[in-house]
């Protein structure tokens, strides 16, 4: 009982039975899938900060999507995540940045983009409840099965090269019901031997 016991508390050390928060540090550009407009990303040679810069000073709706993976790595299962968050680092040029959650149904055909921070500098951590944002929009009946971020920059719009640099995106996953249950049976061992040593 005790090897199985340690075998479950090695799993849960090493993250493979681990829910919780999967986190970009934004050393790399690798989670992002899709830059649009005059849109320019830069990992800034891995310090940390990615930014993102409008190339032009005309209006050009310009951005980048983030999502796990990358380009190859499709929406995100809405039922596997709870919330997300960014951290922004701070202006480029007097930059503005704004984010929205991109919805897809099951087959990953597009259906809207829903607001989640409007036009700001501010570089405080904003969070979203992922299932509070989509049941309070007009789109929570439309068959939500997968999103992805869009990070747009796009004020000022005369101000060529502004833009906005970040330091971290998250997101907090949903254990799977394998995971849940063993982590209970790692529980319940844990007790079992506790009550055999006392």
């Amino acid at each position: 009982m005790k090897k199985v016991i340690f075998l479950l508390a090695a799993l849960l050390a090493s993250g493979t039975l681990q829910a919780g928060v999967i986190v970009d540090s934004l050393d790399n550009t690798d989670n992002i899938s899709y830059t649009f407009g005059a849109a320019s990303v830069s990992d800034n040679g891995g310090s940390g900060i990615v930014t993102l810069q409008k190339t032009s000073t005309n209006y050009v709706d310009t951005g980048m999507d983030w999502q796990l993976g990358g380009a190859s790595g499709g929406s995100m299962d809405i039922n596997a995540y709870t919330s997300a968050s960014i951290t922004p680092e701070g202006p480029v040029n007097g930059g503005y940045y704004n984010v929205n959650i991109l919805l897809y149904d099951a087959l990953g055909d597009y259906i809207a983009e829903q607001a989640w921070i409007t036009d700001t500098q501010d570089t405080e951590t904003q969070t979203v409840v992922l299932a509070d944002l989509i049941n309070a929009s007009a789109y929570a009946e439309s068959g939500v099965a997968s999103w992805a971020l869009r990070i747009r920059a796009n004020l000022p719009h005369d101000v060529e090269n502004s833009g906005f640099g970040f330091t971290e995106i998250a997101v907090n996953n949903i254990p799977e019901p394998v995971s849940l249950a063993l982590i209970g049976i790692f529980g319940g061992g844990a007790l079992f031997v506790r009550r055999l040593l006392m």
